[in-house]
């Protein structure tokens, strides 16, 4: 299906290839990116085309599988301790005090990425990043950068997430009387090479030019906003994640205790383990679901079960047929395909980080999208997952991860570059690719 949607489209590309490169499109994007220190972001020479109807479809799906694992995460809540809970989803016993359980059963101020696979017949979602730390809006600018270069006019209805996420903390801190928006790093997150969110801070101050909208670390956060009187006042967009902290949550316990809005706090990670892939095919929780989340999770989400000894050896046997994730990860990270990895191999990795936290999800065979990579006359097929965001209820388009060299898209560890996922209709998509030939 997304091959079809491209085939076109990268035709055109390869055939205007030296004048596309002659302009820059890629190293504009490059540049804008290195610019933000993103070390660990390389641009792909073009966005992929993703088809509206697809797009549309995909977002009713999302909706309805967060809305799902919100019903689960009701009935787990009203049915188990809370201390059970932060041990089934790895929650440090020092960090439980940072978990919202409001917010875990209600979705309030949710931001997520859902990372999806597409298959030669359609889509299946293979991740839920649900998290306010989720990256990858700094594709929509390497597109901004594709157009400006080649002379082609910006789709209008292709804005960036990071527009919506503002306007999303401008509702709040609407309501809520916010004198200050701080984008919130750590020490240690800021050194791993993910960029600087320098646009999403300029939307911010746009949406709001009566508030200070300002970029800290905990290293670097002004002493007297932590008083109540200031604290109060703050809007706080967390950019790390709990094994980010070094200081032992320190630093966030002040922060917490000076009354500042953090918009994620640690329910966020609870409800970004990979298992509720499993929870979402249990048949305890099945009768929770309305039609159109079992219908989802049916459709889009592959059979996915919760490894245990009882089952170990029989999954083993038939690893050529399973993907096994460690619940606690992301990205891409933590995940081994049973037809490319031994036996004993897969055992050991399993055991090493406790069976328990193991899901094992029914292999899917991914579809391949065959594009330029660099700025190069090459192409080569690639293996893509698309992440949709789904910020506060409304999904706000595509981050693209492509690898030629690994079925596992993690860009962290290199295998793998990032492109926008343009949505266009049909006659959108005829327009663009006739503007592509005319160069």
């Amino acid at each position: 299906m997304l091959s079809h949607t491209n085939e076109a489209f990268m035709e055109a590309i390869t055939a205007k290839r030296r004048t596309i490169v002659a302009r820059g499109a890629r190293r504009h994007a490059q540049d804008w990116l290195d610019a933000l220190e993103a070390r660990l972001y390389v641009a792909l020479p073009q966005p992929v085309l993703i088809d509206r109807t697809d797009y549309e479809r995909l977002g009713a799906a999302a909706r309805a599988l967060l809305s799902a694992q919100l019903k689960i995460a009701r009935h787990l809540v009203s049915t188990q301790s809370r201390e059970a809970l932060l041990r089934r989803f790895r929650v440090p016993g020092h960090m439980a005090r940072f978990v919202d359980w409001d917010k875990f059963q209600t979705g309030a101020m949710t931001v997520a990425r859902m990372d999806i696979v597409p298959t030669a017949d359609g889509y299946q979602f293979c991740e839920f990043n649900v998290h306010s730390a989720v990256g990858g809006a700094e594709s929509h600018g390497c597109y901004l950068r594709f157009c400006r270069a080649l002379g082609l006019p910006a789709d209008p209805q292709a804005r960036s997430p990071d527009y919506h996420l503002a306007q999303m903390y401008t509702r709040i801190a609407q309501a809520r009387g916010i004198a200050r928006i701080v984008i919130l790093d750590s020490v240690h997150h800021a050194s791993l090479g993910y960029p600087r969110h320098d646009d999403l801070a300029a939307l911010l101050q746009q949406m709001n030019p009566g508030c200070e909208v300002a970029n800290h670390r905990e290293d670097t956060y002004p002493e007297t906003w932590l008083a109540p009187e200031l604290g109060e006042r703050t809007l706080v967009h967390r950019m790390f994640t709990y094994d980010e902290i070094t200081d032992g949550c320190a630093f966030l316990a002040r922060l917490a205790d000076s009354g500042a809005v953090i918009t994620n706090t640690f329910e966020a990670e609870m409800r970004m383990s990979k298992l509720w892939l499993a929870l979402l095919w249990d048949d305890r929780y099945g009768a929770l679901l309305d039609d159109a989340e079992r219908e989802a999770v049916r459709r889009y989400v592959p059979p996915t079960c919760e490894l245990t000894e009882d089952n170990l050896g029989a999954l083993l046997a038939e690893r050529a047929q399973w993907v096994f994730k460690f619940n606690h990860s992301y990205g891409g990270d933590g995940v081994l395909i049973g037809a490319s990895t031994p036996a004993d191999e897969l055992e050991r990795a399993i055991r090493e980080k406790g069976i328990e936290n193991w899901i094992v999800q029914r292999f899917v065979e991914a579809e391949t999208l065959t594009m330029p990579y660099d700025d190069s006359e090459a192409v080569a097929p690639h293996h893509l997952v698309l992440g949709l965001y789904v910020h506060d209820g409304h999904t706000c388009g595509f981050f693209v991860r492509g690898s030629a060299s690994s079925r596992v898209v993690n860009l962290s560890s290199g295998a793998g570059k990032m492109a926008w996922g343009l949505v266009l209709d049909a006659p959108a998509r005829r327009h663009f690719i006739d503007r592509i030939r005319q160069l």
